[in-house]
């Protein structure tokens, strides 16, 4: 985990591939136009970036077959300081 002033990050790590995806596995994704984060214009593709995120969560899923997983609405979003983490 990365603490920065009062926000802790936890390292996403890619969940094993499942048949039919690809054999990289896959990482959680989000998109946003450019109204929503505007400083992303000036962004390049392949480049890390930090991002704030204020969500509500909106599902939850527990069961015996691996389906356990949480559900988000993304309320705010900003830009956090850039320390290359």
């Amino acid at each position: 985990m990365v603490e920065s002033k009062n926000v802790t990050l936890r390292k996403i790590v890619a969940q094993k591939p499942q048949p039919v995806s690809s054999s990289k596995g896959w990482l959680p994704h989000i998109n946003f136009d450019f109204k929503q984060l505007p400083e992303a214009k000036n962004w390049e593709v392949g480049n890390t970036y930090k991002l704030v995120l204020v969500v509500k969560q909106v599902s939850k899923t527990e069961d015996d077959f691996g389906g356990n997983n949480v559900g988000f609405e993304i309320i705010k979003v900003g830009v956090g300081e850039n320390d290359n983490g």
